[in-house]
């Protein structure tokens, strides 16, 4: 394993350099006949609060660890029109000694999600007041192909909504939180890959004195970037159906 970190460096003059840590990771190594090799494709993602001076000059630095003390460590690419002029396409910066040969490419883009799966919405299995919800997660940026199921009990006293999500049949996280209009909850699972997490995400809810209702999805993040979202299913519990009741 190979360990970097990446940073965002702003200049106002030639030896005023103010970083921001924008990510740190580790790079498994790719098969090769002589040398080590490693091949790092990732998503950095700038911070919204960022604002360019347009005075300044912008730059990218990557830094390895690990590395014997006289090699080059360190690397430097001007990212300035990269980040401000929409023509510009990519920047390379390349190193190649009998000791190290680097290569970055700096591309700039918008976040794509994966949404992946139909877009038509799965019906949980419902039965009182619980109701349970699978769908198949295949989500390589994650290394996660498993079969994921949300069982959930609506708590109608305290209008709470106590859940759990299980990874082929495996139990990873529960919780109970607010079944009003709770925010998504995002939690670590250790066999994933670095620095990944899920976020189980609760939308179009219902909820009044008879009934509750709303659909559930799973969101992947890689470096806290959503990088895919997977829908679980819509479902609808309760005492009563509004369809039943005598109004």
């Amino acid at each position: 394993m190979l360990s970097y970190a990446v940073s965002l460096l702003e200049s106002y003059g030639d030896f005023d350099l103010q970083a921001i840590m924008l990510q740190e990771g580790h790079v498994a190594q790719v098969a090769h006949e002589r040398k080590k090799h490693f091949r790092e494709d990732t998503v950095v993602a700038i911070p919204s609060t960022y604002r360019m001076n347009q005075e300044s000059h912008l730059f990218v630095g990557v830094k390895l660890y690990g590395l014997a003390h006289n090699i080059q460590d360190y690397f430097i690419l001007d990212a300035t029109k990269l980040l401000r002029h929409s023509s510009a396409t990519k920047t390379v910066a390349a190193v190649d000694t009998d000791d190290l040969s680097f290569v970055a490419i700096l591309k700039k883009g918008k976040m794509n999600h994966d949404l992946g799966g139909s877009s038509e919405a799965r019906t949980c299995g419902c039965q009182g007041y619980t109701c349970g919800c699978c769908a198949q997660m295949d989500i390589p940026k994650i290394e996660l192909n498993q079969t994921g199921c949300i069982n959930l009990t609506y708590l109608p006293h305290d209008y709470g909504l106590s859940f759990t999500l299980s990874l082929d049949g495996r139990v990873v996280y529960n919780s109970t939180i607010s079944a009003r209009s709770p925010p998504p909850v995002c939690f670590g699972v250790p066999y994933l890959k670095d620095y990944a997490s899920l976020c189980v995400k609760f939308y179009d809810l219902n909820v009044d004195e008879r009934s509750f209702s709303g659909c559930v999805m799973l969101e992947a993040e890689l470096y806290h970037v959503r990088v895919a979202e997977r829908e679980l299913g819509c479902f609808h519990l309760g005492p009563f159906r509004l369809s039943n009741l005598r109004l």
